[in-house]
């Protein structure tokens, strides 16, 4: 199909429409498609994309239809686990489970009635779609995006110990601390505080050689130093030694995890991408509704038939403010092939011929 003039795009601001319809894309690949589409060259797909949008406009307001607002792109997530011994972080996994969840909800959902949208339910077709990895996920990782202690009894052990570890530093902690304040090398209103991962105590820095201990950091103006006491380096060792075997604990339930996404790759693979069909195809229809507009009739013949059709960004820009923008009817067929408008200046022939050229290219491009 001829497109002319070569900056027709810039003439009808169909970068401007692209954006609004882009604003509805939860998916960054999503509203890539909304950015490469442009007018079909064949019939059958326009007519294709066209009953998936009339259709996505239907579903959007039925009873029962899942969430559009869990969609997140799969493909980054399944190629960071392709290879053996990698895994995803915790709250990456978390992520992934909702967008497991909106692929089995929205798989399920058009699948059950492929009657009512035939267009969409041929997308869900292809790959196998379950609850069984996202419920594997949420056993293992809890809604903080954070391994959970049952996850394993190894891990709730670990976790135990460390808890009591970390509750015997403190006291002892505070214990020296008060000692210190006793004997004024600390001031009155010092507190515990953490330095490198390691409980420490502030002491002024003329007496740091009166404190047995380690020096961790000091203030910025060196009138202040932090200090891990000698009493608790070996239970401070004790903890850092623990908290390393939780997360190698911790590493060995995100392996497992990440070898379950492996055996799915490629059910997982064809579900990302039909997640972002149908986030594009979502978007479209949000805007479609936002616009008020309707699916329009095509057909093979040289025709054309506008009826109260409305500039969408004129549209846009005039609700803003509370301002009505005019519709026009515009008729074209094989007999009736040219149009002639005439009119005095800000009379409205550029916005009429803008938005016969806009609402066209949107037709055709499947928007």
């Amino acid at each position: 199909m001829l497109v002319y003039p070569p900056d027709i795009e810039t003439k009808l601001e169909v970068e401007d429409l692209r954006k609004s319809i882009q604003k509805h894309c939860a998916t960054e690949a999503a509203a890539n498609t909304v950015a490469k589409a442009q007018p079909f060259r064949k019939f059958e797909l326009l007519q294709k994309h066209l009953h998936q949008t009339k259709e996505m406009i239907a579903a959007l307001s039925a009873d029962q239809r899942p969430s559009v607002n869990g969609f997140v792109d799969l493909l980054p997530f399944v190629n960071k686990v392709k290879t053996g011994g990698t895994f995803l972080t915790a709250d990456s996994l978390s992520v992934l489970k909702s967008a497991l969840t909106s692929m089995y909800e929205w798989s399920q959902f058009l699948k059950k009635r492929n009657q009512e949208y035939p267009e969409l339910s041929k997308l869900a077709l292809g790959f196998i779609s379950d609850r069984e990895l996202a419920d594997e996920i949420e056993s293992k990782i809890d809604e903080k995006g954070e391994v959970r202690e049952n996850a394993t009894p190894e891990l709730a052990a670990l976790r135990r110990k460390r808890f009591g570890a970390e509750s015997k530093v403190r006291k002892v902690v505070q214990s020296v601390l008060e000692r210190s304040k006793k004997s004024e090398f600390t001031e009155d209103d010092g507190t515990v505080t953490i330095r490198g991962g390691r409980l420490v105590i502030p002491v002024k820095a003329e007496y740091k050689r009166k404190l047995p201990g380690f020096v961790h950091d000091e203030s910025s103006t060196g009138q202040t130093v932090f200090m891990e006491p000698t009493e608790v380096l070996d239970l401070n060792n004790e903890v850092r030694e623990l908290q390393y075997e939780e997360r190698r604990e911790e590493i060995r339930i995100l392996t497992r995890i990440a070898d379950e996404i492996r055996s799915r790759i490629s059910d997982l693979e064809k579900g990302g991408d039909f997640i972002l069909k149908i986030d594009f195809i979502k978007a479209k229809a949000l805007y479609a509704n936002e616009f008020e507009a309707i699916v329009p009739n095509a057909s093979k013949q040289s025709a054309l038939r506008i009826v109260a059709g409305k500039h969408p960004l004129l549209w846009k820009k005039n609700s803003e403010v509370g301002k009505d923008t005019v519709p026009l009817d515009s008729e074209l067929d094989g007999q009736n092939r040219l149009v002639l408008i005439s009119g005095p200046n800000a009379g409205g022939k550029s916005v009429a011929l803008k938005t016969v050229g806009l609402l066209q290219y949107a037709f055709q491009s499947g928007f």
